[in-house]
């Protein structure tokens, strides 16, 4: 298992007890923090799942990624839209800069985000390609 998947494993079990307001961090005992070192458990072996049925981790990471960059505009359009709310934020909401600025930062990521879409489905040319079908043609009667 690649250590990315690792470091997504603490991430998720962070925000996730946090969610369910369990008690959370590597400092604590298993009793105290059954779900935090459950669900690091769940998505180990989730992780490992996906070595053994075939799934590619490289291709994993790459449409996480896209995945990531697609749903991040909408969700920074939402964020901007609840930060300008004052029903929500009463005297706190934000400025015209902040403001100029996500809109900035969103419409930067829009950009990108949308020519990642056909990319993530591009198959990676493997430089054994060549080598192999050599080897294969030469078995050959």
């Amino acid at each position: 298992m690649s250590m990315p998947k690792q470091n997504n494993n603490g991430r998720c079990s962070y925000a996730l007890t946090e969610v369910f307001q369990w008690q959370e961090g590597l400092n604590l005992k298993f009793t105290k923090a059954w779900g935090f070192y459950g669900i690091i458990t769940v998505a180990t072996l989730i992780g490992l799942l996906l070595n053994f049925i075939g799934v590619d981790p490289i291709k994993a990471l790459v449409y996480t990624a896209v995945i990531n960059g697609v749903v991040a505009v909408p969700l920074i359009f939402i964020i901007a839209l609840i930060a300008r709310n004052t029903a929500i934020y009463w005297s706190q909401e934000s400025n015209y800069r902040a403001d100029a600025k996500n809109e900035m930062a969103n419409s930067a990521i829009s950009i990108v985000a949308v020519p990642q879409l056909p990319s993530a489905n591009r198959r990676q040319r493997n430089p054994d390609d060549g080598a192999r079908a050599l080897f294969v043609a030469r078995k050959l009667p």
